[in-house]
């Protein structure tokens, strides 16, 4: 999930790992202006925890985007910089 905001992040993470059995992964400044937050979990659950997150992150700031990618290849987690 992707927020403007760090408030937003803070609330929408909270909700998403409270919401779903996720794993809260990790967050990171992406931009400037923009934060990301990461959760893993099978995907039923992170479905239901993005539209969670979502929500809050409209009513506490500016919610960008947010993005599911089932099952990702093995070869995309060393590059991710949450870690």
């Amino acid at each position: 999930i992707e927020t403007r905001s760090n408030v937003a992040l803070v609330q929408a993470m909270d909700e998403m790992i409270k919401g779903a059995k996720d794993a809260y992964e990790g967050s990171m400044k992406v931009g400037i202006y923009l934060t990301a937050g990461l959760v893993r979990g099978a995907v039923g659950d992170v479905k239901v925890a993005l539209a969670l997150g979502a929500l809050e992150a409209r009513r506490h700031g500016d919610l960008v985007a947010t993005y599911l990618i089932p099952h990702p290849d093995p070869a995309m987690e060393p590059p991710l910089p949450h870690r």
